[in-house]
C-alpha cells in the first residue's frame, strides 16, 4: 500500500501483462479488511521499459479511501476481477506496515535465475555493500542451484547481515519478457523498501557503487542530500565503468579464498558511460513512483533525478566485454574497439580491501571453508 502522498492512498499490485493490454477490459479491486470489503476501480499502467517483447511489467493501481483506523491493519488483502460475482477471487497480502525504525540503506538485486552459481561473487557483493552501509538485502530467486540458496541462507543466519529471500515464480523466459521479469521485481523491491528504508540501491552482483568522497555510501548519500535538499532528491544516477575480464588482471589474488574480483581486476575503460546508459542508481525510497533498470522513470511530486559526477560516485562493473556494443537507450548502437589509450589502471577499490577482508561476511566464509565437514542447513524464504 502506498500512502506517501497525503489524501492519496493507493494499493498497487505488481504484475506482468501483454504489453498492449492497456484498456482491454474494466478491472475492479476488492480490498478486504476483517469483515469489510472496499471496492475500487483499478487502472492499469504498463511500464515503458519492455524492449518490444510480448510481455511487460505493470501496475494495477487501486485508489481507495480508508477510515484512519483501517490503514494499519495487518491482515489486509486485495483481489482483482471484472465483476463482484467472481466465485473464487485470488487474494494477495497487502504490505502496509512500516518497520520502526527503518534502515537507512537497502539493496535490491534482480532475479537470480537457474544458471547463477557464482558463490564467491555473491559473498563479495554482500560483504562490500554491508561494509558500505547497506542494512538490508532483497534477493529474488528463480530456480537457482541449491548451493546458491544455502549460501544466502547462511549469510542471513550466521553472517550478521539482514538478507531477505523472495520466491520469484514468473514463468516467462527471456523471449517473452525482459530478464525474467526484472522490471516487476524492481517495482516489488522498491515498494517494499518504502516500508523499510530511507534509501535503496538498484544493483546487480557484478556492480559496485564506489564513493570517491566519503568512506561509505551512506555518508555519500547524506552529503548529496545536504547539497540538493532532501525533499528535492529523488534518485542519484551513477555512471558505469567496465572492468572487463578480457583486460590484464592480478593473478596473485586468484589464490585468495574467497577470490575477490575487486582485487583481481584493476584495468578499466578510460571513459565512463553516459548517465542513463548502463548506469545504476540510488533512490530515496519514498520518492520513487516507477523504477527502471538504469534510472527512475517517475518520481513523486517535487522529487527529481540527480546525475552525479564520476568524481563523486561511480559504478565499477566487472564482466566480460567481448562483443559488447555501446548504445543509447533508444536503440542506436556502435561497436567500440578499445586501444591501449582506451584503458587505464584503477586500483581505487584497494582502499576498501581491509574492510572487505576483515568484514563479518568474509570472516564467516573463511571459517566455513576451513570446516572439515558441513551439513547443508535447512533454508527458508522470507515474505
Amino acid at each position: 500500500m502506498d500512502d506517501s502522498e497525503p489524501g492519496n492512498c493507493q494499493v498497487r499490485l505488481i504484475s506482468a501483462v501483454p504489453r498492449d493490454a492497456a484498456g482491454d477490459r474494466a478491472v475492479q479491486c476488492w480490498i478486504s479488511v476483517g469483515s469489510a470489503v472496499f471496492l475500487s476501480e483499478a487502472s492499469l499502467k504498463v511500464l515503458p521499459e519492455h524492449h518490444d517483447l510480448p510481455y511487460a511489467a505493470a501496475f494495477f493501481v487501486c485508489p481507495v479511501k480508508f477510515p484512519s483506523e483501517v490503514r494499519g491493519q495487518p491482515n489486509m488483502r486485495v483481489a482483482l476481477g471484472t465483476n463482484w460475482n467472481m466465485s473464487s477471487p485470488k487474494w494477495f497480502k497487502v504490505h502496509n506496515r512500516r518497520q520502526q525504525p527503518p534502515k537507512f540503506l537497502s539493496a535490491c538485486v534482480r532475479p537470480m535465475v537457474g544458471h547463477f552459481s557464482a558463490l564467491s561473487l555473491v559473498t563479495e557483493f554482500v560483504a562490500y555493500y554491508a561494509a558500505m552501509g547497506v542494512g538490508r538485502f532483497d534477493f529474488y530467486l528463480c530456480q537457482v542451484p541449491r548451493e546458491t540458496e544455502i549460501l544466502l541462507s547462511l549469510l542471513r543466519n550466521r553472517g550478521k547481515v539482514d538478507v531477505r529471500l523472495h520466491r520469484w515464480n514468473l514463468y516467462l523466459n527471456g523471449s517473452y519478457i525482459l530478464e525474467h521479469g526484472q522490471l516487476a521485481a524492481i517495482q516489488d523491491c522498491l515498494y517494499r523498501s518504502k516500508l523499510t528504508s530511507e534509501y535503496v540501491l538498484n544493483v546487480d552482483f557484478d556492480e559496485f557503487l564506489v564513493s570517491k568522497t566519503r568512506s561509505t555510501l551512506s555518508e555519500a548519500l547524506l552529503e548529496i542530500e545536504g547539497s540538493v535538499g532532501k525533499r528535492s532528491l529523488g534518485s542519484v544516477v551513477v555512471k558505469n565503468q567496465f572492468f572487463c575480464y578480457e583486460y590484464p588482471f592480478n593473478a596473485a589474488y586468484l589464490r585468495q579464498k574467497p577470490p575477490l574480483l575487486t582485487r583481481i581486476l584493476f584495468v578499466r575503460e578510460a571513459n565512463p558511460w553516459k548517465h542513463r546508459e548502463r548506469s545504476k542508481y540510488a533512490a530515496r525510497a519514498s520518492a520513487v513512483a516507477t523504477g527502471g533498470v538504469h534510472f527512475v522513470w517517475e518520481h513523486t511530486l517535487g522529487a527529481r533525478e540527480v546525475a552525479i559526477s564520476e568524481s563523486v560516485m561511480v559504478m565499477h562493473h566487472y564482466r566480460s566485454c567481448c562483443g559488447l556494443k555501446k548504445s543509447n537507450f533508444w536503440g542506436s548502437s556502435y561497436t567500440e574497439v578499445l586501444t591501449k589509450e582506451g584503458v587505464v589502471i584503477d586500483k581505487s577499490m584497494y582502499a576498501f580491501a581491509a574492510r572487505l577482508l576483515y568484514s563479518d561476511v568474509i570472516t564467516f566464509i573463511k571459517e566455513l571453508i576451513e570446516e572439515p565437514t558441513t551439513e547443508p542447513p535447512l533454508y527458508t524464504y522470507t515474505d
